[in-house]
């Protein structure tokens, strides 16, 4: 971005099978200094389809972004739905390596016109949000572009930031969320990354009778798993979790919402059916789970797209706010103005333990998220996550594990979930190795078992995250088992489940080496303390994992290494 320059590389046959968040590992632990500030010119933001993603392989249409984190300061990967990684892989880019910082101003990358990748000035969309960005590129670039995009949050620099991506109809309503790499990729002075309709021919495979059997094993096995995301959304999770009494509300003090079925996915359905909006909506062309939604508003009017459980969990329940329709807008603000739905769902949670409006005040959130895009002081600060504004206004119950907020899971009554949040190298993130209530038969409020079925399930989320697959796809042993046979029909290369596991597991170990250089200590690895000395009231519950036992799931992932 310096010199406005850029260049091709070609891939090195040997980063195979090293694709999405294993390629990123692979270069950030190669080529960015561990030390480097998250917003100086010399850190990286990496962008790179999974090794699927030029295939007929269903859900495989997540793309990786990854870079190290100005909310944790370690390395960080957030993934994205959308038609961008299918488009990356057919135009046969492995990754994206933006670098270096421009300082006149926003500019945009443009990528597959005509054969040519450029940079070019974008000084009319400086401080535009997401939708009206998007808007104004598609009217340029045409209707079928795809683009990612920051919006103002991502401008100031701001640790919420997020990276929006247009879905299938060319809306902004997905997102990298987590862990400010908005905020990195404003730093870049880089405001959108314009994809040009996907031209190329998909991978043709080396056994097309092996693929096309192994695909519709996988299709049905996928599509009985996800019934209820394809009917609900992820949404169907509220009523759930709060079964499990482990659906935080009211700042993570308890752990089920006596109005949950107001914001629940089953009621959401009912809201979309009447209004016109969709269910069982895909986010990309090779989606068969189509676990997202259209939301309207009353009057019929598109409000969102895709009302997840985690944006619902968080900015319903742990504010205590039970109007899915104020929500709905909440989850909309936060997309325009580009900043992460969990991440600002905590903060309003501490800033309404301080006092600062009630809860349940959906207004009085709405007229704070609005201060982001202003750049005031007390936007900055909102923008700037859940751990700062716990510090500036003294709050001790805080939920954030190295700087980031924690997801929609209360570990006292979710102890297998609790443990990924804590120990996983991408900081507290549900995505990296979901443990539900009775996953591998373990009881989810006691800890006996849970280092291992995590650090299990946080191997091979790493896989999924390796080949593009979504993690609806399930980090189960029957998706390993199809990734080899998928490896073997596309590329006559033999990986058995054991290669598969050790590739998932030098990808963690990458990840957790990285932050060791960073200077993360162990002590880092661990969950806030009231979560240990105040009991989760319908359970009576505290964590029970001790500080030395999640301390040595790290351990044994760098001892393997040696």
């Amino acid at each position: 971005m310096s010199s406005r320059k850029v260049s091709l590389e070609k891939k090195d046959e040997g980063v195979m099978p090293f694709g999405g968040r294993g390629l990123i590992a692979k270069i950030l632990a190669a080529e960015v200094d561990p030390l480097t500030h998250p917003l100086g010119e010399d850190n990286k933001l990496i962008l790179a389809p999974g090794v699927f993603a030029e295939t007929t392989i269903p859900c495989t249409s997540r793309l990786s972004i990854g870079t190290k984190s100005p909310a944790t300061g370690t390395i960080r990967e957030s993934n994205v739905g959308g038609p961008a990684a299918e488009k990356l892989g057919r135009l046969g880019i492995a990754a994206i390596i933006i670098e270096g910082t421009l300082t006149d101003g926003p500019s945009i990358l443009k990528i597959g016109f005509g054969g040519t990748t450029d940079i070019e000035a974008a000084y009319d969309l400086k401080g535009k949000g997401n939708y009206d960005t998007a808007q104004t590129l598609r009217q340029r670039f045409g209707s079928n572009a795809t683009i990612l995009s920051i919006g103002p949050a991502g401008e100031l620099l701001l640790q919420a930031a997020t990276i929006a991506a247009t879905d299938q109809d060319g809306l902004p309503a997905r997102h990298a969320g987590r862990g400010g790499l908005g905020a990195v990729m404003g730093s870049k002075g880089l405001k959108a990354i314009v994809l040009e309709d996907d031209t190329g021919e998909r991978v043709a495979p080396c056994n097309r009778e092996l693929l096309t059997e192994s695909i519709k094993e996988f299709s049905a096995m996928i599509l009985k798993m996800n019934k209820a995301n394809k009917q609900y959304g992820t949404a169907w999770l509220v009523n759930f979790i709060n079964k499990c009494n482990g659906l935080p509300t009211r700042n993570f003090s308890r752990g089920t919402f006596d109005r949950a079925d107001k914001i629940s996915g089953e009621r959401i359905a009912e809201l979309i059916a009447e209004r016109g909006g969709k269910t069982g909506h895909a986010c990309s062309r090779g989606c068969i789970i189509h676990c997202s939604n259209v939301f309207n508003d009353s009057g019929g009017n598109y409000v969102t797209s895709g009302l997840e459980y985690e944006t619902v969990g968080m900015m319903g329940a742990n504010l205590e706010i039970d109007d899915i329709d104020a929500i709905a807008r909440l989850d909309r603000l936060c997309g325009d103005i580009g900043v992460d739905t969990i991440e600002i769902g905590a903060t309003m949670g501490v800033l309404m333990e301080s006092k600062v409006l009630p809860f349940g005040d959906s207004a009085g959130v709405i007229a704070l998220l609005e201060e982001i895009p202003r750049g005031t002081p007390l936007g900055r600060l909102i923008g700037s996550g859940c751990e700062i504004a716990g510090r500036a206004f003294g709050c001790v119950r805080v939920p954030a594990v190295k700087g980031m907020a924690m997801p929609s899971y209360d570990p006292r009554a979710l102890h297998g979930m609790g443990v990924t949040v804590a120990t996983s190298p991408m900081g507290p993130d549900h995505t990296a190795g979901p443990v539900f209530s009775g996953v591998g038969g373990l009881d989810a409020t006691k800890p006996a078992g849970q280092i291992k079925l995590s650090s299990s399930i946080q191997i091979t989320c790493a896989l999924l995250d390796n080949f593009g697959l979504c993690l609806y796809t399930s980090p189960v042993p029957k998706t390993i088992e199809f990734i080899g046979k998928a490896m073997k029909a596309l590329y006559d290369r033999d990986m058995s489940r054991d290669d598969l596991l050790i590739l998932g597991e030098e990808i963690v170990k990458t990840e957790h080496d990285f932050n060791e250089r960073a200077g993360l200590t162990p002590a880092a690895d661990d969950l806030p303390a009231f979560f240990r000395n105040e009991p989760l009231p319908e359970i009576d519950t505290v964590f029970g994992v001790s500080p030395d036992e999640l301390q040595s799931v790290r351990r044994n992932f760098l001892q393997s290494k040696e």
